[in-house]
């Protein structure tokens, strides 16, 4: 997401000038704006999560979560690794139409024996959900 913005610009902000009081003040909005939008990713609560997993593997959950047209899935998975590496996670969608996701469109949190993967897709494509 911070990728596609950009610093504003204008003659009082270019490198080759002093900067100006507006110029900071730009900067700072936009980064403002920045982490503001970074700081808007929800966070999930354990209660949120169901576990899928069985007695027999290591523990998969999974939390779901409808917003603003958006579905976001969350996906927990154990890994017998200590820095949750050798974990991959395929999701698939399926209402009148199917969609598959891999880890390339998820936001991926490796941690101590546990992957999580953040998936974010908008509801249109999977068709009529009554």
């Amino acid at each position: 997401m911070l990728g596609s913005m950009s610093l504003p610009t204008h003659a009082g902000c270019r490198p080759s000038h002093l900067p100006t009081a507006g110029c900071i003040f730009r900067v700072l909005a936009f980064l403002t704006l920045a982490v503001g939008a970074r700081a808007a990713e929800p966070t999930w609560a354990p209660e949120e999560f169901e576990s899928i997993s069985g007695p027999a593997s290591p523990r998969v959950a999974v939390a779901v979560r409808s917003e603003g047209g958006q579905l976001r899935v969350a996906v927990e998975a154990a890994s017998f690794a200590a820095d949750g590496s050798g974990v991959h996670v395929q999701l698939g969608l399926a209402a009148d139409a199917t969609v598959t996701l891999d880890e390339r469109a998820a936001e991926v949190v490796r941690g101590a024996r546990l992957t999580t993967c953040t998936f974010a897709t908008h509801l249109a494509p999977l068709g009529d959900l009554r």
